[in-house]
């Protein structure tokens, strides 16, 4: 039986479940010019008009699916929100493997900028001080995942500007491996990760995404 997600993201994201991938078709008919033969007698028959032939369409482009990483688990990046602000944003794991695979505890998690050099940010487990989350800060469990089965964590930060003289903080991609030393994957959330220049970033444990 499917659970709903965790009540504890439903203040601060509106999750959106479920996508639905549509291609367009197109619908082309091809009419024939046919000649139409004279009568009879010694009338001479009339030439049959060469009949022409449309091009057939060139198929509708679909992209191919993301290969499936060797680790069997895909990151890709989840629903956002922001309120006064406080930002959230779902990261999202796919077991998309054929085995079941476990997570345990936080993912490990880096910024990145424009040309994907590091941002030095304090990416921690937990809520951090940023905000009071309590289920950011819970204890962490093991989440097995069967093939197709899903999990998520969100990271937590504030848009604020403490010193004018310090630049802001945009983080255009985050990196993520679902756990230390495991293989990391790039995400590229819309609108990246703008921390003002406050320097923390929270980050939650792993729960199962149904």
């Amino acid at each position: 039986m499917e659970r709903a997600p965790r009540p504890w993201m439903w203040p601060l994201i509106r999750l959106a479940v479920g996508v639905a991938l549509a291609a367009p078709v197109a619908v082309v008919a091809i009419g024939a010019l046919a000649g139409d033969g004279g009568g009879g007698g010694e009338q001479p028959s009339a030439r049959a008009l060469p009949s022409r032939t449309a091009p057939s369409p060139s198929p509708p482009h679909s992209p191919a699916p993301a290969a499936c990483p060797q680790s069997g688990l895909s990151v890709r990046p989840g629903g956002a929100e922001a309120a006064m602000g406080l930002r959230v944003l779902q990261i999202v794991v796919t077991n998309c493997g054929a085995v079941p695979r476990t997570l345990h505890g936080h993912p490990a998690v880096r910024l990145l900028d424009e040309d994907r050099g590091t941002i030095d940010v304090a990416a921690t487990p937990g809520s951090s001080g940023i905000a009071t989350v309590p289920s950011f800060d819970a204890a962490a469990t093991a989440v097995t995942l069967r093939p197709g089965e899903r999990a998520m964590t969100a990271l937590l930060w504030r848009n604020t500007v403490t010193d004018a003289s310090v630049r802001a903080t945009l983080g255009r991609y985050v990196q993520v491996a679902v756990a230390d030393g495991a293989p990391s994957q790039v995400i590229e959330p819309d609108g990246g990760i703008d921390l003002g220049n406050t320097g923390k970033l929270g980050v939650a444990p792993w729960v199962a995404y149904r």
